[in-house]
Order: C-alpha cells, then sequence, then structure tokens
C-alpha cells in the first residue's frame, strides 16, 4: 500500500513540476500578469474567452509601438511570436489607450504596461489596454515568445 501511495504522489509531484504548478493560468477575479513563459498562451486564452476578462486589471511587458492612423495615435505593447512558417514572425500584444499627459515613448522602448482591459472606443470588436501606469525598463525581455 505505501508503494502504491508514493507512487502516486510522485506522479502528482512530477505533473506539478513539470506544468509549473498552474503557472500561467488566469485566475478569475485576480489581476492578469501576462508572463514572458506563457506570453502566447495567456494572450490568446484572453481573446478567446473576452467577456470573462473585460474589466480586469492587466500587466503586460513588451516593446512600444506607435503609428499615425488616418489622424490618430495608435499605440501597442507586443512581443514577436512564429506564426505558421520558420522564417515568419507576427507582433503579439495588446493596443493601448496611454495615460493622459504621458510623453513621447520612442518605437522599439521596452516598457512594462499597468492597466485595465477593455474594448476600443472606436472599434469596440478589439480588446485594449487603457494605461494607468507606462513605464520604460533598463532590461528588456525576450522579445521573441
Amino acid at each position: 500500500m505505501k508503494k502504491i501511495v508514493l507512487f502516486f504522489t510522485m506522479i502528482v509531484l512530477s505533473v506539478l513540476l513539470f506544468t509549473g504548478c498552474g503557472e500561467g493560468v488566469l485566475t478569475a477575479g485576480s489581476p492578469i500578469v501576462i508572463t514572458e513563459r506563457h506570453f502566447v498562451t495567456q494572450i490568446q486564452e484572453i481573446v478567446l474567452n473576452v467577456p470573462q476578462h473585460v474589466g480586469r486589471d492587466i500587466q503586460i511587458e513588451g516593446m512600444f509601438w506607435s503609428i499615425d492612423y488616418q489622424g490618430e495615435d495608435f499605440h501597442v505593447v507586443y512581443r514577436y511570436a512564429q506564426a505558421c512558417c520558420e522564417d515568419h514572425l507576427d507582433m503579439i500584444g495588446f493596443g493601448l489607450i496611454l495615460p493622459i499627459g504621458m510623453g513621447a515613448v520612442p518605437n522599439g522602448t521596452w516598457i512594462s504596461v499597468n492597466g485595465t482591459l477593455d474594448f476600443d472606443p472606436d472599434y469596440e470588436e478589439f480588446l485594449i489596454i487603457v494605461a494607468t501606469s507606462v513605464e520604460t525598463m533598463e532590461t528588456p525581455g525576450a522579445e521573441i515568445v
């Protein structure tokens, strides 16, 4: 009997060890922290289950990108991920509404964003982050996840 209990205990501990003990799971009600290790899967979970995540606080780190689109600035926090092919990378991340009065951030700057997930007021089908704080980072993370 002791061998059976020990055997099952070892299996459970091994599963927890190799799966990260639930790391990367987006627990309902708690703030979302997008980690480098689970960047793509966490964003995929949010996009596939939008109603469960709208209005939640979120923290994410990545590169900043801004473009003038039809006279308005469009901002993004992103990283690159391999999508379909060996040499094909896509930008994965969220659009941003920056805090009022925030100064310019050069494209490609590493940032840490805290904010709330919401629908874009102009394009309601798109999920964005309404940022409460955006800080530049001196030490960048992995550009490709």
